[in-house]
């Protein structure tokens, strides 16, 4: 992969990251406004769309410049196609909201919601560590924090069923805030999987 090649694609990565990071910051925002419920989930869905945009302009830059042979390059594709898809799962759990009609955000939400800005600040620190590409600074513990966010929030997602189950007696509610917390869930499964990759990415450039 030449330099060039691998200098437009980890800009574009960033791109991408910085833009989860902002969808997720927005949908932060639900927590302290819930009476603009509908605004703020525009807004996330309308930065969802700029990451779709990225992501083709990688996939146009890899037709044009025949990178589908460079096995460097396709880890890095399928890297920039997992952050994306975490966008658009940040951008479902925001379009749920509004689907069920959630007026008021459960207080047991609220860590799990805060936590999805969080992890996305952690990608976003782990792509500077590997562009740097200094064998002194490695970006391995990074990728350890960045896995950590999905066991942490298993736990969360644990005790909200067990709560939901045993405490709420409404049973529309019920059918709302399974799938709420469910949406969650995937989305620290797909900071898990953004991992994943980054490790296979280190391995390969032999880290």
């Amino acid at each position: 992969m030449k330099t060039s090649d691998n200098e437009f694609v980890f800009n574009n990565i960033s791109r991408l990251a910085d833009i989860l990071r902002t969808e997720c910051e927005t949908l932060c925002e639900v927590i302290d406004f819930e009476d603009d419920m509908e605004v703020i989930v525009r807004k996330v869905s309308a930065l969802e769309d700029d990451a779709d945009n990225v992501y083709h302009d990688i996939t146009y830059y890899y037709v044009e410049n025949k990178l589908a042979d460079d096995k460097e390059a396709m880890i890095l594709l399928t890297m920039a196609e997992a952050i994306e898809d975490t966008t658009d799962k940040v951008d479902e759990l925001a379009r749920d909201l509004v689907r069920y009609n959630i007026t008021s955000i459960k207080d047991n939400a609220f860590s799990s919601i805060k936590s999805c800005e969080s992890a996305a600040n952690k990608l976003i620190e782990l792509i500077m560590t590997m562009r740097k590409n200094s064998k002194v600074d490695s970006p391995y513990k990074k990728i350890i924090e960045l896995d950590h966010f999905k066991v942490e929030n298993n736990k969360l997602y644990d005790n909200q069923m067990r709560k939901l189950f045993t405490k709420e007696t409404d049973p529309i509610e019920v059918i709302k805030w399974k799938d709420i917390y469910s949406s969650l869930r995937s989305i620290f499964e797909s900071y898990e999987y953004v991992a994943e990759l980054c490790s296979k990415y280190l391995i390969f450039q032999g880290w």
